[in-house]
């Protein structure tokens, strides 16, 4: 079999390059096998080799901005099949094996498909621009002591601005885990709240959210809330974790030790949405629980059972010596709800809505305290 790379929607039209010799180099450098001038394209950017049986692989080699192979972003080695489209950062070529009499591969392909590809390789490109010039703002909403009605801190949150693909940041976040994006997302918004932070006061505590693809590389994790840490000094940072994301206890046990060396304190988020996780509650002791929004939706409306559920778990919280927290209050009547069931803490629409950290986020026309 005699191996090509075929290039798609040059300017110069269909032209092919025999991968040959193997191993055979991409990269902007001169001495690259295929040169490749486009300012994105790494100097040594990827490696076309053979792997068992003579089958092809290719591998990435440490550049900026990644090689894809039918949209999967390659981490390590992955196998080439005839007919697979590659992307090396934005520029898009087509695996094509002949036999050495020189037959044409008959290798189909579907032009909906070339064309979805194309578009979603135009999606990651402007997502990972969108992500390299922060075409985002933080925001912040208070998390109210439902007992004294006084903000106790706020959570970090994000939207993003000027997007002319990206409306909201839950759209972003699921464009980023098409495109195997989500990590640098989640970095780059903690990033960017960062810098607004410095606007809050400096005595009430900032919750920052995790995307749960990051708590399977603890090490790139912990090197962000380092980054992070030294930026904002020394405020009082709790991180949020799904608790859904925890699969391994012992591994995350480390993490909250890691956590808690920094003086940084730990959130279980969304509690109450699914299976609760009991186990992993008891095991690794964060400081908060965050009830999900669901949990306490009309619950005022529910019934004696849906509020002696509700009421259990609380008290199940404070036994393990955590704080509880509701999320998604919008009504007085939930409100009324959470404080009878005994949530230390409170967030939403009706205690105050997410804004930008120099405009101060402050609890107002509530009633709170009785």
């Amino acid at each position: 079999m005699t191996w090509y790379l075929e290039a798609l929607g040059d300017e110069r039209g269909a032209w092919r390059t025999e991968i040959t010799p193997v191993p055979f180099r991409i990269g902007r450098q001169d001495s690259c096998h295929l040169r490749l001038s486009s300012a994105s394209i790494s100097g040594q950017h990827a490696l076309i080799d053979y792997g068992p049986l003579e089958t092809l692989v290719i591998e990435d080699l440490g550049s900026t901005n990644g090689t894809f192979v039918n949209l999967h972003r390659v981490d390590g080695r992955a196998r080439l099949s005839n007919g697979d489209v590659i992307h090396f950062a934005d520029q898009e070529y087509r695996v094509c094996g002949e036999e050495p009499a020189n037959v044409r591969s008959t290798a189909a392909v579907n032009p909906d498909v070339i064309r979805a590809m194309r578009s979603a390789a135009e999606r990651r490109k402007a997502l990972e621009e969108f992500i390299r010039d922060r075409r985002f703002q933080a925001l912040f909403q208070p998390i109210v002591d439902l007992k004294y009605g006084r903000t106790m801190g706020y959570e970090a949150l994000g939207r993003a601005v000027a997007a002319d693909f990206f409306r909201s940041v839950d759209e972003l976040f699921t464009e980023a885990k098409r495109l195997s994006l989500s990590l640098e997302l989640s970095e780059a918004l903690r990033f960017v709240s960062a810098g607004e932070i410095q606007n809050l006061p400096l005595d009430l505590s900032v919750f920052i959210n995790t995307h749960p693809f990051e708590l399977h590389d603890q090490p790139r994790l912990l090197k962000s809330i380092d980054e992070f840490l030294e930026s904002v000094g020394s405020r009082k940072v709790v991180i949020e974790i799904h608790e859904m994301a925890i699969t391994d206890v012992p591994q995350f046990l480390d993490l909250r030790n890691e956590l808690e060396r920094r003086g940084v304190a730990l959130a279980f988020d969304d509690f109450g949405r699914g299976q609760s996780r009991f186990l992993e509650l008891a095991a690794l002791k964060p400081q908060y629980v965050k009830f999900d929004r669901a949990a306490i939706e009309g619950a005022s409306d529910g019934g004696e059972s849906r509020a002696s559920m509700i009421g259990t778990l609380v008290d199940l919280v404070h036994k393990m010596g955590q704080m509880a927290i509701a999320e998604g209050i919008e009504t007085q009547a939930e409100l009324d709800f959470c404080r009878e069931l005994g949530f230390d803490y409170g967030q939403g629409y009706l205690l105050g809505r997410p804004r930008p950290s120099d405009e101060s986020p402050t609890v107002g026309g509530v009633d709170l305290v009785r």
